[in-house]
Order: C-alpha cells, then sequence, then structure tokens
C-alpha cells in the first residue's frame, strides 16, 4: 500500500567507514533520504564535522551534505546553527529539520 510505513530496524552500534570506529545511531546524523535505509548517514558526525572544518564551513560542502541528507540548505539559518553549536554543527542543523536533535 502507498501509505504504509516502513518499520527500520535501527542497529546499536554502527561502524563508520572512515574512521572505523563504532558508533551508538546517535553518532550519526538522522536522513530520510531512501539511499540510507537504516535511517542514519554511513558516515559519523565527527568525520562529517571534521571534513567540514577542512574546508572551512564553506557554503558549497555543507550544501553538498544537505543534499545527501536530503535537507534544504539555507544559509542564514546554518550560520546561526554553527555560531551557536561549534561542536558538530552539521548533526545539530540537519536534526533540527526533522524536529529535534540526536540523542
Amino acid at each position: 500500500m502507498p501509505n504504509e510505513r516502513v518499520e527500520r530496524n535501527e542497529p546499536i552500534l554502527k561502524e563508520c567507514p572512515y574512521c572505523k570506529r563504532a558508533y551508538p545511531t546517535s553518532g550519526f546524523t538522522k536522513t530520510k533520504s531512501v539511499f540510507f535505509p537504516d535511517g542514519y548517514l554511513s558516515v559519523c558526525n565527527n568525520c562529517i564535522d571534521s571534513s567540514l572544518r577542512k574546508n572551512e564551513y564553506s557554503w558549497k560542502a555543507v550544501d553538498k551534505m544537505c543534499q545527501l541528507v536530503d535537507i534544504p540548505f539555507v544559509p542564514y539559518f546554518w550560520e546561526d546553527t554553527k555560531r551557536g553549536n561549534p561542536r558538530n554543527p552539521f548533526a545539530i542543523y540537519a536534526a533540527l529539520y526533522y524536529g529535534k536533535e540526536n540523542d
């Protein structure tokens, strides 16, 4: 049926392919993208933040990450989020679009 909700099985721990560390799912950014069937990006929040930091949090880099997560990039909202959350601002930004922060 087209309106049926598909329940996702959330793993207790998930391994990041970049740093090879296992984190609880709260260490990953939630997404509704069909490309991530477990509901989380495959790369951990720490690696995402490290990558964005290397790019000096450029709008281009953040916009690409937003496209991956399937959320809009709103520059003024991003800047406010980054200013108020210097540690892992992208995880907070993405979580705010889904209505709540990651645990």
